[in-house]
């Protein structure tokens, strides 16, 4: 009797350690602190052709999001272009135009900060390093991502990713760096001449857990690239490759 009662116990002991260790699985799917798994880039299927491939694309309605300034940055349109370094490594370059800064309430222009730009007035460049990977989701779908950090600046550091300049009376600040980091959904793993990479706040806050993780920073703030309303809440990039290849399929893996 007491034998079977003391199985019978073990039996849920284990079914129960069974059920935790299921659910500490299925949380650790759901957010991406770890930054992922490192995966590849290919071109026409062969993560060694990505090394000196040129890419280029489009940003559509890229929007910079600075909740502590209640502010945002609007770029409709942005020029993108990158270069293999390795398997999982591309240097990127967007170049940001028509650039203008918005109160998020009223939604208003900031007059007093006009974004003074590099080359033109308006415009803002930004450099990163893009870094392919790949992290398996709570439903057990493998989710591809592309994260943009800094290029490197000695050993452990990261270069700003863009500085904003904008007019000396700016209340939101007149020469700000941004630093950390930014992630992008890739949609899919097929190879295709052109891939969409989505942004949004939601996106990068799963590589986040209670605040640690990936951050893209403006200055010492918090920021996000989103899109331009609540109904659309995502900025869109469409990248092909050029040069050589041009046309040809690249993917991520």
């Amino acid at each position: 009797m007491h034998k079977s009662i003391l199985k019978t116990f073990g039996l849920a002991l284990m079914a129960a350690c069974s059920l935790m260790a299921m659910f500490a699985v299925a949380a650790q799917a759901e957010n991406l602190s770890d930054g992922g798994k490192a995966g590849n880039f290919l071109v026409l299927g062969s993560s060694a052709l990505v090394v000196g491939a040129t890419f280029e694309g489009t940003s559509l309605h890229g929007i910079l999001l600075i909740g502590a300034k209640n502010a945002y940055i609007l770029c409709p349109d942005g020029e993108i272009k990158g270069k293999g370094l390795s398997a999982t490594e591309i240097l990127v370059e967007v170049l940001y135009l028509s650039c203008k800064a918005f109160n998020d309430t009223t939604k208003a222009e900031l007059g007093a900060c006009p974004i003074l730009g590099e080359p033109s007035a308006g415009d803002i460049k930004a450099t990163a390093i893009g870094l392919a990977r790949l992290h398996e989701n709570a439903a057990h779908e493998v989710e591809l991502y592309v994260l943009f950090e800094g290029e490197p600046d000695g050993p452990g550091g990261r270069l700003p990713i863009a500085e904003v300049r904008f007019g000396a009376e700016c209340g939101i600040g007149v020469k700000v760096k941004i630093t950390g980091s930014v992630v992008a959904l890739v949609d899919n793993g097929n190879a295709a001449v052109e891939h969409l990479l989505t942004f949004s706040e939601a996106i990068q806050l799963l590589f986040q857990v209670n605040g640690v993780g990936d951050k893209l920073l403006y200055g010492a703030a918090e920021s996000f690239i989103a899109g331009p309303s609540a109904e659309a809440p995502t900025t869109l990039a469409h990248v092909k490759l050029s040069g050589a290849h041009v046309n040809c399929t690249w993917a991520v893996d």
